[in-house]
């Protein structure tokens, strides 16, 4: 008898789940503002010529759990590939690139429930995967860990918010996601330099169920 309530409740449940979820993906273009990861040696002493954020993709899945007719909590899994280049004189032309995952979990308000201008924001996981110093001219990479004693931790705690517009099924939306924990307090020093600090993402994407 317990069993069966138990299957009873988890169906039930499930139901509500489903029926209240908005399932989607998407993917879109991601820009690092600002200069990181300074280069050549001058001298042994200090590092000069940081690197310039580029232009690079991002693509994820999303989960929304209606709560009332125009507010979602909307949890997000979502690939970053992040990269940042310029002309060197030490090195010639040089990229780093990172990879990262990205877990926001936002508060979604869209104006008129299924469609309209969507309005967001929330807290942020942020965790390194790994990536790639690389000097385009000769070809040498060198590759770029995480947890290292001097460098960047993998895990990084921020805020994201969100501003967008919804037509049905289709959406697109500008995050913007800023890390607040794991920062780089020491900018003119190459192994303290990190990746993380910041990033603009515009999506498109698709929800498969209302």
């Amino acid at each position: 008898m317990i069993n069966k309530l138990f299957i009873i409740t988890v169906i039930l449940t499930s139901n509500v789940f489903i029926s209240r979820a908005q399932l989607g993906v998407q993917v879109g273009a991601l820009f690092v503002p600002g200069e990181a990861f300074l280069t050549s040696p001058e001298n042994g002493m200090s590092y000069s010529d940081p690197l310039s954020g580029t232009l690079r993709y991002t693509a994820g899945i999303s989960y929304g759990y209606r709560i009332t007719t125009h507010l979602v909590v909307r949890p997000e899994l979502n690939w970053l590939h992040k990269m940042w280049e310029d002309w060197d004189y030490g090195f010639g032309d040089v990229k780093m690139s990172i990879n990262y995952l990205e877990l926001p979990l936002q508060l979604v308000f869209t104006s008129k429930g299924n469609e309209g201008i969507m309005i967001g924001g929330g807290p942020a996981i942020l965790y390194g995967i790994g990536g790639k110093f690389k000097d385009v001219s000769s070809g040498n990479e060198y590759p770029y860990k995480f947890n290292e004693p001097d460098g960047e931790k993998a895990l990084t705690l921020g805020v994201n918010v969100m501003l967008g517009y919804r037509f049905k099924r289709a959406f697109f939306s500008l995050n913007y996601n800023r890390g607040l924990t794991n920062r780089d307090e020491h900018p003119d020093n190459f192994f303290l330099n990190h990746g993380n600090e910041s990033h603009v993402a515009l999506r498109v994407g698709y929800m498969f169920l209302k």
